[in-house]
Formats: C-alpha cells, structure tokens, sequence
C-alpha cells in the first residue's frame, strides 16, 4: 500500500492527473457551451468568431517568438539569473508586440484585407495574441516549478470567466454585436492574467534585463515559430483542402470524427506538459539510463491510453453523434488513422524535446517543415482521388516522417541516443498489433473488452514494476 502511495504522490504522476483533468475540464466546458452561443449566434457571425481566433493563434506564434519555449532551458543555463530572465523576456516580448502593432497601423488596410477581420477585431487581434504570449509564458514558467495546481487555477480561470463574460456581453452591451461581445469577453480575462504575469516578472526580476538573455531568447526560440506554424499547417490544412475538393459536408463529418481524435491529443499534451520539466532536469543530471527506464513506463502507459480509445471507438462516436449517422466503416476508419497520427505525435515528442535540450531548435524546424510540406503536397495530390481518408492517412504519414527525422537528429547529428531504435520499434510493433486486433473485433464489443482488461492488467503491472523498481531515483 505505501508503495502505491510513493507511485502517485510521484511528482510527474500528480502533474500529469492534474494537467489531464483540468484539460479534460477546460474542453468539457467549451463542447458544453457550444449549444449556448450556437443558440445567440447566427451561422455567419459563429464562422466569424472562428476565424479570429484562428488568426489569434496564427499571431500569436509570431508576438510571442516562441520565448515561453526557452524556459526550460533557461532554468539550467541561468540559475543565478533567473529572474532577471523573465524579466528580460517581458521588455523583449512588449517590444515584439510594438513591433507588429506598428506594422499594423502602418499596413492597416493590406492586413485587414489579407485577414477577412473588421478593423476593430484586427486589433483585438493583435492585443489578443499578446495576451496569449503571457498566458502561456506564466504556465510554462509554473509547469518548470512543478507548480501544477497553480497552471491548472489558471487555466480554469481563463475558461471560465471567458465564456461568462462573453454570454453576460452578448446577452447585454452587445446584443448587436455578437462577435464582439463574445470576442471581448474572451480576452477580458487574458488581459488581466497578461498584466499580472507582466508585474510579477517584472518586480521578481527587479525590472532589469540584458541584451544577453534577449539574444539567448530569440536564437532558441526564433526557430521554433517555423516548427509551430507547421504544426497548424499539418493539424489544419487538410480541412481547408477537403472544403475546396469535396465540400463542406465532409468537412463536417472530418471534423467530427477528428473529435475523437483529440482526446488522445489532450491526454498527450497533459503528458508531455508533466514528462519535459522532470525531463530536462534528469538529463541535466546526466541519468540517461533514469531517463530511458522511466521513457519505457511512459510509452507503456500512453500505448494503453491509446489502444483504449481505439477499442471504445464505436461507442464513443454513438455517444458524440447521438445516432448512428457518423457510425460506418469510413468513419471509423477515418477515426483509427487520425489516432494512429496522435501516437506517432508522442513519438517524435519524446525525441523532439532532446534536441530542445541541445538548444538545437533549428534541427526541429527543419523537420517540422519538410513534415508540413510533405503533409500539405499528399494532400493536395490524394484528396481529390481518395476522399477524406487521404488526409487522415497522410497527416499519419507525415508525423511517422517527422518522428524518424527527428530520431535521426538526436541520435546521430547530435549524437545523444537516449531511448535507441529498439525502444521505438518496440512501440512500432505494439502499435500495428493492436489496430489489427482492432480491425478484426470492432464488430463485437465483448472480445475488444476482455482483451483491453488483460492488456490494461498486463500494462499496469509492468508500469508498475517499472515505477516500483525506480521511483526511490525519480523522487531524488
């Protein structure tokens, strides 16, 4: 018993459950809100709505150059400077916004032209991804400090009081304007978190910065704008794509089945959020056979994540879709390629996050490019021939290439092979096996049960021995 107390009062375990419940909150809370501003808005003001936010996270990667990114390193390589660092980073990240506010103004009617937004929400826009700079600067540095109740009190307070102050703004000040009010009642929150993390970093710093820790900054950061805007390139392209060359029914139905996708992705980002800050400090250290050990718990865990959301597809999609409309073949296979593509996510993650160590950024965004040129020209060559199914299987393609870039960049340009080739095709062979199951027994519940609790048994006893074997190292 106080051994299974040891595994879960592990600090990666507690933050990994809490990143994951509060992620799982935060996306319950916007799927359970949908019927609300669907009901207060028409079809065209809900699709504009969208395309603000989608261009808030276009700007967002470019104000904040990627510098909530450097953290983790910057910990390491500034120990007595700390502080000053964020401090540093909070004049560099103003003197962006500046910067792309300025060009703004200066080509005020190319950009709202070029972004489809009025002027007022172009702006908004801009001050938007600012705050989302500071937002997601102040829970990166608290996810470093393994302060994860404190990520999660922010994340839910962004979530919560954005959509209370957009329904209170939409149902009041702007009835008339429901794209703004739903638009200002989002980022009132944002403002608020973006000057508290300005203040804080600034008083803790003592309001001082060096040029040096801006050109540490951007040098490490800078790159990884390239690897972000590929990562939407490669998450929403193809949607654009299938609009173009078979409608938006199918864009419907894509996005749909893409749902169940994204929870396998929430479970991988609450993962990774706790796995990099232990990460970093471990290699930091030098335990790379602590690392390797622990890697193997991970992946196993994360295999069985996956498998069970593969075997539970039927029956999620049922529930999603309240009928059995989405419930065919095609669909399901469309849901089967799209978590495959999460998996091999977790995969080039592990791998990605060595050469982030190295302050090898530009290695990442060289693979995440060619990742998304890749992904974008098998788009555009298979979609009109092979339908949907195309742009599931070539986004799962894309990130497998990804992966062995990156494989290949940490293990044999910067020469630090943590994991090695036989922990990869390890996860490779287990992968293939279990969708094969799958694909065998989709049609009988009972079988895909009994075999997913032997294999959550099996799994959990070897994370387990695993952790029982290593968690005296890990609490070091």
């Amino acid at each position: 018993m106080q051994k299974i107390k040891n595994v879960f009062n592990n600090k990666i375990i507690k933050a990994g459950t809490w990143y994951t419940v509060t992620n799982l909150l935060i996306k319950g809370v916007n799927f359970l809100t949908i019927p609300i501003f669907t009901a207060l808005m028409t079809t065209s003001e809900y699709g504009a709505t969208n395309l603000y936010l989608s261009w808030v996270n276009i700007f967002a990667i470019i104000i904040s150059f990627e510098l909530y990114t450097t953290i983790g390193r910057a910990k390491s390589d500034f120990k007595d400077e700390y502080n000053e660092f964020h401090s540093s980073a909070m004049y560099l990240g103003a003197l962006i916004f500046f910067v792309v506010l300025f060009i703004g103004v200066l080509f005020e009617n190319y950009l709202v032209a070029l972004t489809g937004l009025p002027v007022l929400l172009f702006y908004l826009m801009i001050i938007h991804s600012y705050g989302h700079f500071l937002q997601q600067y102040l829970i990166s540095k608290y996810r470093f400090d393994y302060n994860y109740k404190k990520v999660s009190i922010v994340n839910v307070f962004l979530t919560g009081l954005g959509v209370l102050f957009s329904i209170i703004l939409m149902t009041t000040i702007y009835s008339d304007q429901k794209v703004e009010g739903k638009v200002i009642g989002q980022l009132t929150p944002i403002i608020f978190v973006g000057l508290f993390t300005i203040v804080i970093f600034l008083i803790k710093g003592n309001f001082k910065f060096k040029f040096s820790h801006w050109k540490y900054a951007l040098l490490l950061g800078g790159p990884l704008i390239l690897h972000s805007l590929s990562y939407i390139v490669n998450n929403q392209f193809d949607r654009i794509l299938i609009d173009k060359y078979l409608g938006k029914s199918e864009v419907g139905v894509y996005s749909f089945v893409y749902n169940i996708g994204m929870i396998l992705q929430i479970i991988l980002t609450s993962a990774i959020q706790a796995w990099v800050p232990w990460f970093y400090e471990k290699l930091e250290q030098d335990k790379r056979l602590l690392i390797k050990e622990a890697g193997k718990g991970f992946r196993d865990l994360f295999l069985l994540v996956f498998t069970g959301i593969l075997f539970l597809t039927p029956e999620l999609m049922q529930i999603m879709a309240g009928d059995d409309a989405y419930l065919t073949d095609y669909t399901i296979s469309l849901v089967t390629w799209i978590l495959i593509a999460g998996f091999f996510q977790f995969m080039y993650n592990i791998e990605t996050y060595i050469e982030i160590f190295h302050n090898r950024t530009s290695l990442v965004s060289i693979a995440s490019i060619i990742s998304a040129i890749l992904n974008l020209i098998l788009n555009i060559i298979f979609i009109p021939i092979y339908g949907t199914i195309a742009a599931a299987i070539t986004t799962a393609f894309s990130y497998f290439v990804m992966f062995v870039m990156h494989y290949i960049m940490s293990a044999k340009v910067i020469k630090d092979e943590i994991f090695g080739l036989k922990f990869h095709l390890v996860s490779l062979v287990n992968l293939t096996m279990f969708v094969f199951i799958f694909y065998f027994t989709q049609e009988y519940l009972l079988i895909r049960l009994v075999f997913l609790l032997g294999l959550s048994l099996y799994f959990l006893k070897k994370i387990y021995n695993i952790y029982n074997d290593t968690f005296k190292k890990i609490n070091d």
